[in-house]
């Protein structure tokens, strides 16, 4: 009987956890940075991110469909993932773009142990990948253009020849993230722009 109770009281304990539906590994007690009530699925494979306003397409480049089940993630150098958003024409919307680092930071989901990214919004998101953004490392460095690393939602600069996933990303409002990447987070504020 007292095994019975403990189990009970184990069992009950559990399922007044909230569920979080958006990471397949959640870090404990850490809190999200794009639930899912942050994000707004738009029922026409996008999501808009309530937080700055940016509307991302749900599925990387070369996946589709529901659940981005349909097709297969493809990669690119940096001038052809560039070139991804000034030729897309989804959802009858032409300003797609490849995000600054700033912005694709936003959607790193920080309370996920690996591959940082709300999985209910952006489901089947490639495991371990970085993903381009717009903004190249430095003028020291040429060759080098910033990705996110959604193993561990890091940015890394990465030589511009190699292949990376692309997501895109269309209008949304100005707004600054801190230096933790959050809208109006803690540290030096830096503009969203086209870095």
């Amino acid at each position: 009987m007292r095994a019975l109770r403990a189990f009970l009281v184990c069992l009950g304990a559990l399922l007044a956890t909230p569920a979080f539906a958006n990471c397949s590994n959640l870090v404990a007690n850490n809190h999200e940075k794009t639930p899912d009530a942050g994000l707004t699925d738009n029922a026409n494979q996008t999501v808009t991110h309530t937080a700055t306003g940016l509307i991302w397409k749900q599925c990387p480049q070369g996946l589709s469909g529901a659940g981005c089940a349909t097709g297969t993630a493809a990669t690119y150098n940096w001038q052809n993932a560039l070139k991804q958003g000034q030729a897309e024409n989804f959802v009858t919307q032409t300003d797609w773009r490849l995000p600054s680092r700033n912005e694709l930071l936003s959607i790193v989901e920080s309370a996920c142990a690996s591959n940082m990214i709300n999985s209910t919004r952006f489901p089947n998101a490639p495991a371990n990948a970085n993903f381009w953004t717009s903004t190249p490392a430095d003028e020291a460095n040429p060759s080098l253009a910033r990705a996110v690393n959604f193993t561990n939602g890091t940015l890394v600069a990465i030589d511009k020849s190699t292949a990376a996933y692309v997501r895109l990303v269309r209008s949304g409002t100005a707004i600054s993230l801190g230096k933790d990447g959050q809208p109006g987070g803690s540290g030096e504020a830096e503009d969203i722009g086209n870095r």
